[in-house]
């Protein structure tokens, strides 16, 4: 066997040792390569989950948004209802007070109307127009406390003849007889259809009698 020569080896063997560590170079960059390319794949995934949780986030946000708008417009709804039916309910207590209120201005009313009325008729005394309170007082206690018609009537009689002398002294007209009004007696109490002794100064000063209704009679 033919024996190479140191020289010729040496190089064949420096060539063989820069072959592997072509090799080893080679496969070293692609090692790199691929760590690089998986590292991107990882990166570009966490990258998109990211993504779909921010996403995710945001559509829950809008959700939550929209949920909180339509609680607010329900709100907004009924608290708008309730000022209307209050505003109702506020109109129809107005309208009860008011005619609560105008009720009671009519029978005060009435009430005033019938007391007036029934002062009138407390005046329907002869010759009241010259009489003090007093005297009409007097006058009408004198009748309620009359037991009878007749004594009633002789009151009357008097009374008449006291207020003819002092109408003729005060120089005034009075009426023959006093204008009662029917159902009113002049002692102020209501009273129905009284059958009693009439008496008035007839002309000349002449004193007559007779039958008489509502409490008086004219003589002639």
């Amino acid at each position: 066997m033919k024996t190479l020569p140191f020289k010729k080896t040496f190089v064949l063997y420096a060539l063989g040792l820069a072959s592997c560590a072509t090799a080893s170079s080679a496969l070293a960059q692609e090692d790199r390569a691929r760590d690089a390319s998986m590292e991107q794949a990882r990166t570009e995934a966490q990258e998109r989950m990211r993504e779909e949780v921010q996403t995710r986030e945001r559509d829950r946000e809008s959700d939550d948004r929209d949920g909180v708008r339509d609680r607010d417009m329900a709100r907004e709804r009924t608290r708008d209802e309730d000022q209307v039916r209050e505003r109702d309910r506020a109109s129809d207590d107005d309208y009860r007070t008011r005619d609560r209120e105008m009720d009671r201005e009519r029978h005060e009313t009435q009430e005033r109307i019938g007391d007036e009325a029934q002062a009138r008729a407390r005046d329907r005394i002869y010759g009241s127009q010259l009489m003090t309170e007093e005297e009409r007082e007097h006058y009408r206690q004198r009748m309620r406390a009359a037991t009878s018609e007749e004594e009633r009537q002789k009151i009357r009689s008097e009374h008449h003849a006291q207020m003819v002398e002092r109408a003729r002294e005060r120089g005034v007209t009075l009426p023959d007889e006093p204008p009662q009004r029917p159902g009113m007696s002049d002692d102020g109490r209501g009273g129905g259809h009284r059958m009693g002794m009439g008496g008035g100064a007839g002309p000349g000063g002449g004193m007559g009698g007779g039958m008489g209704g509502g409490g008086g009679g004219r003589g002639r």
